[in-house]
């Protein structure tokens, strides 16, 4: 995906570090056992990668949107 080539492109001494890291998955709020999207978080940057939706997220995939903002926010 062309954000996922952005951030490989960066420069940020953290790349490396964040570039190692897995992705990990995130369960879809209303389908628990269901990954509704993958994050990566080294230092200071995270990546969210949501499933199942395009440009407009919190129309495509609402709930999912509320809890990666709340993970950003620290609300979680």
């Amino acid at each position: 995906m062309g954000q996922e080539l952005w951030v490989k492109k960066l420069k940020w001494e953290g790349l490396p570090g964040f570039n190692k890291l897995r992705w990990t998955p995130l369960d879809d709020p209303t389908s628990p056992g269901v990954t509704g999207a993958f994050c990566k978080t080294y230092k200071n940057f995270s990546f969210y990668w949501i499933l199942r939706a395009g440009h407009m997220i919190p129309s495509d995939q609402g709930p999912m949107a509320l809890q990666m903002l709340k993970m950003i926010t620290q609300q979680d």
